[in-house]
């Protein structure tokens, strides 16, 4: 999960956002969510997650074509 501003044309977007949420929807393995720290830090989304007993672990991932590695969150179920 990520976000962030598009372009959007014909029905379709594009753009450096979209990039980087593929690609890090990519990293995701089974029975896992992995959202960018942004997602995670925006407000509530921390509490909520605390709530569905999902358990978190933060790393940074070297994205294809994205110059720094990124910092994401990896949501597990317990």
């Amino acid at each position: 999960i990520h976000h962030g501003p598009v372009i959007a044309r014909g029905g379709d977007v594009f753009g450096h956002t979209v990039n980087i949420a593929a690609r890090v929807q990519g990293a995701a393995e089974g029975d896992e969510i992995v959202c960018t720290t942004p997602i995670f830090t925006a407000p509530g989304v921390a509490e909520m997650i605390k709530e569905s007993g999902l358990t978190c672990s933060e790393e940074r991932l070297a994205l294809k074509g994205i110059d720094e590695p990124m910092p994401v969150v990896r949501l597990h179920s317990p």
